[in-house]
Formats: C-alpha cells, sequence, structure tokens
C-alpha cells in the first residue's frame, strides 16, 4: 500500500511548480537558459587562465 502511494508522487512533474516559484521570487523561470543566455562561461574563460595539465578546467 505504501508502494501505491508513493509512486504517484515520485512520477508527479513538480517543473511548473519550480517554475511558478521561481517567477514569485523574481528569479530565473529555466535557471540553465538565463545562465546561458549570459554568456557568464565565456566571460569566465577569458578572466580564468588556461588549464595546461590533465585537469577539464572550466567544465
Amino acid at each position: 500500500m505504501a508502494n501505491r502511494t508513493l509512486r504517484p508522487a515520485y512520477n508527479a512533474d513538480v517543473l511548473p511548480i519550480l517554475a511558478m516559484v521561481r517567477h514569485r521570487c523574481n528569479g530565473a523561470i529555466d535557471p540553465v537558459v538565463t545562465y546561458r543566455n549570459a554568456e557568464y562561461r565565456a566571460q569566465v574563460a577569458q578572466i580564468r587562465p588556461a588549464s595546461k595539465g590533465s585537469g577539464g578546467g572550466i567544465v
């Protein structure tokens, strides 16, 4: 019986709820799109030195 109760909750799509909360808090509704549109990665890549080792650098 517990499994029947938890399964619908596990499969529930909460993305609309998260978007609403972000909107109400004056946040980005889609943080990934906002991050990409801000071109933050390109700006930081100019500031940071290039990695010379086997490290990943800016991921």
